[in-house]
């Protein structure tokens, strides 16, 4: 992509990502651009105003970001003016006389500007969402993002061909046959185009993998990483697109990337390891932070959220109007209980709890100063694979903080992959 967002006193200031990198060299407050993600780096202290100035006279829910940028002619690389950006999340809203929460669906649309321009606002942080280009019926893939606390508002921009994307009505069609499965629709659309990509597939440790399948979501073409890890894919679509990557043992990765017609893009590929609770050390937290950025079927409470509860004097304090789990008892007669699998499953009287990859735990058993992190699955359908046959009435799973801190390799390495 060849311009990115830059926010400079409330306004949007087209700049080349040169220009961008140029500032981020010269200044230790400035803006950076990862795969056309620009990510508004100054202090963390200043998240509310980054996303104050972008939602300058909006109304603003609590713990709310925002996520703007362009829409663009894939084909003309130009602004794609009146085109619609819709972004979609889950929201848990809990009804304080019943204290019972229900999920429910959120759909915000923006419509661009003269110059391509959209903004979007109270987007939920800490959430995944997704982000879809429209525009004359037809429409870019889903992305899925995530905005952390500290961040406040991020760029994103997003184009789309007439001439490759595919017709709403066609993806609607498709994810209507994959019905209430939760896997990613099946490609049968096999669009094509004369835009290329190019890279190399690699672990954590920086060595390359070979054997991996990839392909562009609803495209034709697929590929397979040679030994030294490097993929070629060919006659693909123009505009926004997903890459995804599969290969036995690692998590399936699904990035961004921007195509164009009669251009070779290179994009490296990052695939990660899903750890089993044979394989969970007690020093680890990078599963926590991995399933909670790319991981759509489960809410989560990081340490920062955590330290905000002041009032929390237990753990189970901290499922208070949150998660879509009701709080019952005190002390060790503490339980949660999720609402979904309470309705589907009478018998429920308290979901699973996993200390550090361990059952058989009380929600009590650790106090919220201990607690470095929380996963929440509401049912079984929704539970990782790491704890399938545990999931009937919801399963909790607590990380515990460490004296020193999780290594930072896997948050540098998700950011490779589109993610933040």
């Amino acid at each position: 992509m060849r311009s990115a967002i830059a926010f400079v006193v409330g306004l949007f200031v087209l700049a080349p990502i040169g220009s961008l990198a140029a500032q981020r060299d010269s200044s230790s407050a400035t803006n950076g651009t990862i795969h056309g993600r620009e990510v508004l780096t100054e202090p963390a202290a200043r998240s509310g105003t980054r996303r104050d100035t972008v939602c300058r006279g909006e109304r603003r829910p609590e713990h709310s970001a925002a996520v703007a940028g362009r829409a663009i002619d894939a084909d003309a690389d130009r602004p794609l003016a009146g085109a619609e950006v819709q972004a979609t999340w889950m929201e848990f809203r809990t009804d304080r006389s019943t204290r019972r929460s229900a999920a429910t669906k959120r759909v915000v649309v923006a419509k661009a500007g003269d110059a391509g321009e959209y903004r979007i606002c109270g987007v939920p942080t800490e959430t995944l969402f997704t982000l879809q280009l429209r525009n004359d019926g037809r429409a870019s893939p889903e992305l899925t993002l995530m905005i952390a606390a500290e961040e406040g508002a991020i760029a994103r921009d997003l184009s789309l061909s007439a001439r490759s994307a595919p017709t709403i009505a066609a993806l609607d069609s498709l994810a209507s046959a994959a019905g209430s499965e939760r896997t990613a629709p099946t490609d049968e659309l096999r669009l094509v185009g004369t835009a290329a990509l190019t890279g190399v597939v690699r672990g954590l440790s920086g060595e390359p993998i070979a054997g991996v399948q990839l392909h562009v979501r609803h495209a034709h073409p697929t590929t397979t990483s040679d030994e030294s890890g490097r993929f070629v894919l060919g006659d693909l679509p123009a505009g926004t697109q997903m890459l995804v990557a599969r290969s036995p043992g690692y998590t399936t990765a699904e990035l961004p990337v921007e195509l164009r017609s009669g251009t070779s893009v290179d994009r490296p590929v990052l695939l990660v390891r899903p750890l089993t609770l044979d394989a969970i050390q007690a020093t680890d937290l990078e599963a926590f932070d991995a399933m909670r950025r790319t991981y759509p079927y489960g809410q989560f409470l990081t340490q920062e959220q955590i330290d905000g509860k002041k009032s929390a004097t237990e753990a189970v304090d901290l499922f208070d109007d949150l998660l879509g789990f009701t709080a019952l008892g005190r002390g060790p007669n503490a339980r949660l209980i999720s609402n979904m699998a309470l309705a589907n499953h009478r018998a429920c009287s308290e979901a699973k709890v996993f200390v550090e990859g361990k059952p058989g735990r009380g929600i009590n058993d650790v106090k919220p100063g201990q607690i470095a992190g929380i996963e929440a699955y509401a049912d079984d359908a929704f539970v990782p694979s790491r704890y399938a046959g545990h999931g009937d009435c919801g399963v909790i799973v607590i990380w515990l903080r460490k004296s020193t801190s999780p290594t930072s390799h896997a948050a540098t390495a998700l950011r490779a992959n589109g993610y933040p």
